[in-house]
């Protein structure tokens, strides 16, 4: 058993005939009991909060947020005659080509995008932003014609992926990408 000059009031302690204090032999367990207590407590609310958020975040798509249905309608299109690009929200009915801002007439089709970019040193890089590309094939199916971005002068295809590391390693290496 540990003495101790003076004990805390309500700690258990037994006091002594030679004026020591002396703790019970559980107390030492008590103590780191109550502590591995106070941690459980803290886990407990933390993965409390982290369920909190995410049945927010459920509801929230549920009820208020944007449906697969406006995601997959909301995209860029791009006016043949002006090459301007502009968002529109396909409506039920619609047909391309879709009505643009920029000329009043059916004349917007689906833009594609190119994420390739250069740097400074000439290096090929994937950037943040596209840049928005009409690709001659989605206004001509019958075409033969190959479409090159106009920022990077890379090929692009409908639905055209933005480069994997892979491919940007190649590319540098002078490889054909």
């Amino acid at each position: 058993m540990r003495a101790f000059a003076s004990p805390a009031i309500g700690d258990g302690s037994i006091a002594h005939s030679t004026g020591t204090y002396l703790r019970p032999l559980n107390w030492e367990f008590q103590r780191v009991s109550d502590e591995s207590g106070a941690r459980r407590q803290k886990i407990l609310l933390g993965v409390s909060v982290v369920l909190l958020i995410a049945a927010g975040v459920l509801a929230w798509a549920r009820l208020g947020g944007a449906s697969i249905y406006n995601i997959a309608a909301e995209r860029a299109f791009i006016c043949v005659e002006t090459d301007k690009v502009f968002e529109y929200t396909i409506k039920e009915g619609d047909k391309s080509p879709y009505p643009s801002p920029h000329t009043g007439r059916n004349t917007g089709y689906p833009a594609d995008t190119c994420y390739w970019t250069k740097d400074a040193s000439g290096r090929w890089d994937r950037k943040e932003k596209p840049t928005f590309v009409l690709v001659k094939k989605t206004v001509d199916p019958k075409t033969d014609e190959k479409t090159y971005c106009p920022d990077c002068g890379r090929l692009v295809v409908r639905h055209n992926p933005p480069p994997t590391d892979d491919q940007i390693a190649k590319a540098n290496a002078g490889a054909g990408y």
